[in-house]
């Protein structure tokens, strides 16, 4: 009998050639990304139905001049945001994935603000709460917008999901959470 023989294949990248010298490019933004995980006393549709509506955004949501959706097939659809405080006021469009209860994603496509912006909101039941996993990761086109973003950005983010958990508050009512142990829904 021949034993088997198992194979590794690894794939070596190619090398590249690294200079004594180098040098920021002053053009060139990074990217910046942050994650918060939340415990609501909402259910998973209840948060769902807060953040796909978009519409409702330039309401309750700082910052955000004028939002809409402007076309919904099944669980895909596209948006347009208007954000800032002057003197930076921008425009972008999203490409969006709604799935109820559990997931809303953004893409922002085809503009001149971002070179990426991915922003995801997963909600999963645990006991009768929400768990909330929101992530946003984006890099700006212009090296003048990353950095005032990363003055501010952490703090604009912890008021953005503020914002959604007072939305949830204003339409079902607050709940505050309890500190019993959390554990997840079969």
């Amino acid at each position: 009998m021949i034993p088997r023989r198992s194979f590794v294949c690894f794939h070596r990248p190619r090398q590249t050639l690294k200079t004594l010298f180098t040098f920021p490019n002053p053009f060139q933004s990074d990217s910046i990304s942050y994650s918060k995980q939340k415990v609501l006393r909402y259910t998973p549709e209840q948060v769902f139905n807060v953040v796909a509506d978009v519409d409702s955004y330039k309401y309750f949501l700082p910052w955000c001049r004028d939002s809409r959706v402007y076309d919904r097939k099944g669980t895909k659809a596209k948006g347009l945001m208007i954000v800032g405080f002057p003197p930076f006021v921008e425009r972008y469009t999203s490409d969006m994935t709604l799935i109820k209860p559990s997931l809303v994603r953004s893409i922002a496509s085809g503009d001149k603000l971002f070179k990426e912006l991915i922003t995801e909101w997963k909600m999963s039941a645990v006991e009768e709460k929400c768990v909330v996993d929101f992530n946003i990761s984006f890099q700006f086109r212009s090296s003048l917008h990353s950095k005032v973003a990363t003055v501010f950005f952490d703090e604009v983010a912890r008021t953005m999901v503020g914002a959604f958990e007072r939305r949830c508050a204003d339409l079902y009512g607050f709940r505050p959470i309890s500190k019993k142990n959390l554990t997840p829904q079969k």
